[in-house]
């Protein structure tokens, strides 16, 4: 197996689990992307999440990440990346950035659901915090599609951002993406086959999964 869709530990060749990391490489090409390692695989990727968001880059570094946006947790968790983009109307104050310039990317090392405190009144809708560990700025300017969807998924050279000329720094006191009782990464057999599904183009009721104890 040869990827890792849903956050499960990667196989070893004697079906034991091998743990999913994540490091930081640079090639003999001036680019640094996030490599990816399942068991003996290694993925290169530049994915990320971009953002369209009213949130000032002061408030993204307090809070540790851009957060109420409606994702798909599953998808969104892949990505090594998010990318803020700003939207001029009703900006935080001092947010200065033109409308559609790309202003902030961030590693993310979690996606969580959004604190009930920072809930809007009657607002039922499942919203997810993009939890970042570090940021550096940028300044890419016509970043933005005029997509209507705040949310969409592409890569840093498609944005036009070059990884090995961004410089991180952490963000202090970066949250932890917090325990749940069934665990951050736990899935229910229906949910890893339909995990999977997406991935290979399948049904899921064409997925099988043995557990051996």
């Amino acid at each position: 197996m040869t990827c890792n869709p849903f956050g499960l530990e990667a196989p070893t060749r004697r079906w034991g689990w091998r743990p999913a990391t994540w490091a930081l490489t640079a090639g003999a090409s001036s680019s640094m992307k996030v490599r990816h390692t399942l068991g003996n695989v290694s993925i290169m990727s530049d994915e990320a999440i971009a953002i369209l968001t009213t949130e000032g880059k002061e408030r993204i570094i307090r809070h540790g990440g851009t957060q109420g946006w409606v994702i798909d947790r599953m998808v969104a968790r892949r990505k090594p990346y998010v990318v803020c983009v700003r939207r001029a109307k009703h900006a935080d104050a001092g947010s200065l950035e033109p409308d559609g310039t790309a202003f902030l990317v961030g590693r993310i090392s979690g996606i969580v659901p959004l604190a009930e405190s920072e809930r809007r009144e009657g607002d039922s809708v499942d919203r997810w915090k993009v939890v970042i560990r570090e940021y550096a700025e940028v300044e890419v300017p016509d970043a933005w599609t005029g997509s209507r969807n705040p949310v969409r998924y592409t890569t840093l050279g498609m944005l036009g951002i070059d990884p090995a000329a961004l410089d991180f720094r952490p963000v202090p006191s970066a949250p932890a993406e917090p325990a749940s009782s069934a665990g951050p990464d736990r899935l229910t057999i229906q949910e890893a086959k339909e995990a999977l599904a997406r991935t290979f183009g399948v049904s899921p009721e064409n997925i099988e999964i043995t557990i051996r104890a």
